[in-house]
């Protein structure tokens, strides 16, 4: 499995709570709604950021998790995603701040799971 995490700004203009309405209800809808895209998709998380007391360096960071690297590239490549989800972002999101990396996991602690796990 891999992840796709990606930071990024809000657009110039937007508040930060236009920002976070449009991020939920508007563009989450727009993904879910793209079944080509959703099928591939096997976790989504919206993490805001909550620094209140400066202006933060970052608004927002995306996680979407994926069977393979395959998967995503196959994920993002759909004419519809292209159309809605890709598009989309130009309403609330400053794509030039955008910063994204692919990563494969390693779990060292989960409180929900039984103790820490070492690589060997």
């Amino acid at each position: 499995m891999v992840k796709l995490i990606t930071i990024f700004k809000r657009k110039p203009g937007i508040s930060r709570d236009v920002f976070i309405r449009h991020w939920q209800q508007v563009h989450a809808r727009i993904a879910v709604e793209d079944r080509d895209f959703w099928s591939r998709v096997r976790k989504y998380v919206q993490n805001y950021v909550t620094s209140e007391s400066q202006q933060p360096a970052w608004d927002g960071v995306v996680e979407l998790w994926f069977d393979s690297q395959a998967t995503l590239d196959a994920a993002f490549s759909g004419e519809e995603t292209k159309k809605g989800l890709i598009a989309d972002l130009d309403n609330f999101v400053d794509q030039t701040s955008m910063i994204s990396v692919v990563t494969e996991e390693n779990i060292l602690y989960d409180s929900r799971s039984s103790g820490i796990t070492y690589a060997a």
